[in-house]
């Protein structure tokens, strides 16, 4: 068994070359901005050690000679030879088939590019087709099956036998059928069309020559959606006036010794126009004293992107929204 050649630049282009030449020159493209121009030599050299190979199984081979490359065009003169050098490769391999392709393995899988999207939607394609393709066998599948179970269906089942009136058949008087199965002139009648329920959403109308029941359904009337909507009008000279929304955070984490007047200069540095500032006790009401100091602060609701932003509070400081409850406000025993 030949032993696998270790070079990321050659595992890579066996994995995604293809004819397509506007693969290939996707491809040579992206090598050319991932791999430097010493990974492209040393993968360039390895692959003319490989045709070396081929050409000592068979010399009659017509291999491109090495050649050394130099100048600013370098790296992609050497892909270009890379390029050429494993089509006529991949071709004399076809003509004798004593040589083998040799495998190409990467060890350093960061030394691996993405490969290119033109490179990727041939083979989602082909896989895309193929799956389409199982679809419509399936269903085709599903048709005949479904064709050979109505055809073997038996005619009773698709059209149910009337049930004898009891005037014409006196065995048909049975105490065992309950009276919920009987009309009004105690015929007995099927379970299926008895449990049509009048006064139900669903309504019979008329009764059809292979013995089903037609029903339509009645819609519920749906629940009746609140219209709400915020003003936007601006109004000078107006008596009637609106009052902004507030908001309530809880900042807890601080050091014990700030101030209301601390937390207030912090906000206005970041044009944050405070309400209210409340520094909450530093004990409850179990006697337990917190490490640290809690802050309730409200402020306009036009500051709320401002206010959560990280970069206005100190590290590691702890800030959430107040939540008033019936009872109680969230947040007000949570001051460690």
């Amino acid at each position: 068994m030949e032993v696998p050649i270790v070079n990321e630049l050659l595992c890579y282009w066996q994995n995604n070359i293809k004819s397509d030449a506007s693969v290939k020159n996707d491809l040579s493209i992206c090598v050319l901005e991932f791999y430097t121009s010493t990974e492209i030599t040393d993968a360039k050299n390895r692959l003319f050690v490989v045709a070396e190979k081929y050409k000592g199984i068979d010399p009659t081979l017509d291999l491109p000679t090495k050649t050394g490359r130099k100048g600013l065009g370098k790296a992609k003169a050497e892909i270009d030879d890379i390029m050429e050098l494993w089509d006529k490769l991949m071709m004399a391999k076809t003509t004798s088939p004593n040589l083998t392709t040799p495998t190409f393995c990467a060890v350093n899988l960061l030394r691996i590019p993405r490969p290119p999207t033109e490179a990727i939607v041939p083979i989602l394609s082909e896989e895309i087709n193929a799956v389409k393709g199982e679809l419509r066998e399936v269903c085709k599948r599903m048709e005949a099956l479904t064709s050979f179970v109505t055809k073997s269906m038996e005619p009773s089942l698709l059209n149910p036998p009337s049930v004898p009136s009891a005037r014409s058949d006196p065995l048909s008087r049975n105490t065992n059928y309950p009276q919920s199965n009987r009309n009004s002139t105690g015929d007995v009648v099927p379970t299926w069309a008895s449990r049509v329920e009048s006064g139900s959403l669903i309504q019979p109308t008329d009764q059809a020559k292979d013995g089903f029941i037609t029903v339509n359904r009645v819609a519920e009337k749906g629940t009746q959606q609140i219209r709400r909507l915020s003003g936007k009008k601006l109004l000078a000279d107006c008596k009637v006036k609106s009052v902004p929304r507030q908001m309530t955070i809880f900042a807890g984490r601080l050091n014990k010794e700030t101030t209301c007047e601390d937390m207030v200069e912090l906000l206005e540095s970041s044009a944050i126009k405070v309400n209210t500032c409340k520094k909450l006790p530093g004990t409850n009401k179990n006697g337990y004293t917190f490490k640290s100091a809690a802050f309730m602060i409200s402020f306009d609701v036009q500051y709320q992107d401002t206010v959560f932003s990280e970069l206005v509070w100190p590290d590691n400081c702890d800030i959430r929204e107040w939540v008033f409850t019936g009872r109680r406000a969230v947040g007000s025993s949570e001051a460690s």
